[in-house]
């Protein structure tokens, strides 16, 4: 699993308002009680085995979407949009 519920905390703190993850995460009801919203493809019960290296500010691409810094992204349990400007919804 890529996302956990300590690294969830983290994001928490950092006032982030959500994750999206092009895979799994774990701890789901831990992940739950959280005030963020995940989307994931799946849970999984283990962790991932990983160095901690990671980049900000890259263009990421799955799903058929390109992802840019400073996209807007919105989502609820039913799917997700990406807009380059901020949108007036709530």
């Amino acid at each position: 699993a890529l996302i956990d519920a300590d690294l969830a905390r983290l994001a928490v703190q950092n006032e982030w308002e959500g994750i999206v993850v092009y895979g799994s995460v774990r701890q789901v009801d831990d992940l739950e009680d959280l005030d963020i919203g995940i989307q994931a493809i799946a849970a999984i019960p283990v962790g991932a085995a990983g160095d901690g290296i990671g980049e900000s500010d890259v263009r990421v691409n799955f799903g058929g979407v390109t992802f840019f810094s400073g996209d807007h992204l919105y989502a609820d349990n039913t799917g997700i949009i990406l807009s380059e400007d901020a949108l007036d919804i709530e």
